[in-house]
């Protein structure tokens, strides 16, 4: 996997991360997506918009208007919730990777700096 464009995240296929620190920080940029899609995306809570709905139906419309905007809405609003909680596991994802990936590459430097202080010197 490799996002092209300058400052994308870049990977040697699959087998590793050439950059935690770009991985991580798009890992906190989908994050900050997911959240501006949650308090954003939702338009079930805006009274406005319900009124609006309301008054197209019942009584006061005769037309299917009323209803097939309420349908729109509650799919609007369902999709909304989906998009944002995939932007946070992939964010989440991301960021556990990148720590991962430090973590790992820490523990293999000291391990073959150990085994290096290990051996003698063939110099």
């Amino acid at each position: 996997m490799s996002s092209g464009g300058n400052g994308g995240v870049q990977t040697t296929g699959f087998s590793g991360v050439d950059d935690p620190v770009a991985l991580n920080r798009a890992g906190e940029n989908s994050n900050q997506l997911a959240s501006l899609v949650h308090s954003n995306g939702d338009v079930g809570e805006d009274a406005e918009m319900m009124g609006a709905v309301g008054s197209l139906s019942g009584d006061l419309w005769g037309g299917d208007l009323g209803v097939t905007l309420m349908n729109t809405l509650e799919s609007w609003d369902k999709q909304a919730r989906r998009l944002a909680r995939t932007c946070g596991d992939i964010g989440d994802k991301c960021i556990t990777t990148a720590h991962n990936h430090v973590r790992t590459e820490s523990a293999n430097e000291s391990e073959m700096n150990a085994v290096h202080a290990s051996l003698p010197d063939f110099d």
